[in-house]
């Protein structure tokens, strides 16, 4: 029995010395984005600026996403020298991809008349977001590039490096946007800026790091060659078409919201709102990368830890949220929020406090799928949030129930259809 209990506390102590830094760098890289939401609720009009950020990331964030499994494909795959390169090339044909109609979108007429039909957008806010993705656009590339690095660092299990690159990059970014906001900066250029200078950093960080380990990465414990293209493509896109799909959220919402009275204000709060709410699943979702580096055997292991670190997160948020000189601090103090502002954003924070746990089995489940590369169910529950999301949003707009009040729970209904899903797929196939 005290073997038992030994060998437990080990396994515990393990998977926290792998979770931890992978936590704490994706915490720090969404405390830049509130970092930006507070710059932005001090320059200029704040509903507007906030506004003309949100339609402007909703539509970067659904093609950048498709990148977030790379991650995931790397330490599946990239067991050997000439699976590595595979894998890179393919990483930066799918980066390239994904990043290209960013750039239409933000150059083209037939992007600001796409732009026109899915917001209700005045002429100026149309061409601020418009420059927003323009600029941003050959992120998706960096990001697909920085994924690759990523991975290697995680499947040596060096996620210590990976927070620290990571807290360093958001640093530099905040730094530039607030050098930015005291200069006078235009909110497009201070974001694209902070943006880039992050970015930037980050990768060369990282190609550094990984060259100087490549010589020690350890030979698989059987030959692997590279991977064919088909295979990486079989694995990929029903991830990437998750993670699109996931993007896709947030500019579905606020094409329902956009059509309601006080719209501008509404798809602020829910801006700061989800961005709160993404704090606690950016962290949730690096279990993900347990079941590929760990493998799929003692689950109930690892349902304990992810247990108590889901328990964890949701009451830190609650606290934040539930005790006033807290609160006020984050969305008054912090973000800058006016007080109509701050009430919306606040109360659709409280609402979303139930999405917690729903992401943690969810992603218990996609571990699961990810480790046995049975990634196409992940595309099927992609597809059931979108469906959930719309019909719930339309069915409170048919009714005159969308409002500051409701507009959150379109996103709920999207993450619990997902969740059931994902649980129906490992039952079926019995893993």
């Amino acid at each position: 029995m005290q073997a038992f209990a030994t060998a437990r506390h080990g396994e515990l102590g393990r998977y926290w010395a792998f979770f931890w830094p992978l936590a704490l760098g994706a915490v720090f890289l969404l405390a830049g984005q509130q970092a930006y939401n507070g710059v932005l609720a001090r320059a200029g009009s704040a509903g507007r600026e906030l506004a003309i950020y949100a339609c402007a990331a909703g539509v970067f964030f659904f093609f950048d996403i498709g990148t977030a499994f790379m991650p995931n494909m790397v330490t599946v795959y990239a067991r050997s020298a000439a699976a590595r390169a595979r894998v890179f090339r393919f990483c930066v044909a799918a980066g390239v991809l994904l990043g290209l109609p960013v750039l239409l979108i933000g150059a083209t007429q037939a992007g600001a008349a796409l732009l026109g039909m899915v917001y209700s957008l005045d002429a100026q806010m149309l061409r601020s977001v418009q420059s927003y993705l323009v600029l941003l656009s050959g992120l998706v590339l960096l990001h697909a590039v920085q994924h690759y690095h990523n991975g290697l660092l995680i499947l040596e299990q060096r996620t210590t490096l990976v927070s620290v690159i990571g807290v360093v990059a958001v640093g530099i970014s905040v730094a530039v946007a607030l050098y930015g906001l005291r200069n006078g900066w235009s909110a497009v250029r201070l974001v694209v800026a902070a943006e880039w200078s992050g970015g930037v950093f980050k990768l060369l960080a990282q190609y550094l790091v990984s060259r100087g380990m490549r010589a020690t990465l350890p030979a698989p414990a059987s030959a692997q060659g590279a991977p064919r293209w088909r295979e990486l493509f079989a694995f990929f896109w029903p991830v990437c078409v998750s993670g699109m799909t996931f993007g896709i959220s947030r500019p579905l919402v606020f094409a329902f919201v956009a059509r309601v009275p006080d719209s501008v204000m509404i798809i602020a709060a829910m801006r700061v709102a989800m961005d709160f709410m993404l704090l606690y699943q950016s962290v949730v979702n690096q279990f993900r990368h347990f079941f590929a580096t760990f493998g799929v055997d003692e689950l109930a292991g690892k349902r304990r830890f992810m247990a108590m670190v889901a328990i964890g997160m949701t009451g830190a948020m609650a606290l934040v949220l539930m005790i006033p000189p807290a609160s006020d601090a984050f969305f008054a103090g912090l973000l800058g929020l006016d007080p109509a502002l701050y009430a919306a954003a606040h109360h659709m924070c409280l609402i979303l406090l139930v999405v917690p746990g729903v992401l943690m089995i969810r992603n218990y489940y996609h571990g699961i799928l990810l480790a046995r590369k049975l990634t196409s169910a992940m595309a099927t529950g992609s597809a059931a949030r979108v469906v959930a999301i719309a019909g719930t949003c339309w069915l409170l707009l048919y009714t005159g129930q969308l409002n500051a009040g409701t507009a959150v729970l379109g996103m709920i209904a999207g993450f619990v259809a997902e969740m059931l899903l994902a649980w129906w797929a490992v039952r079926r196939l019995g893993a």
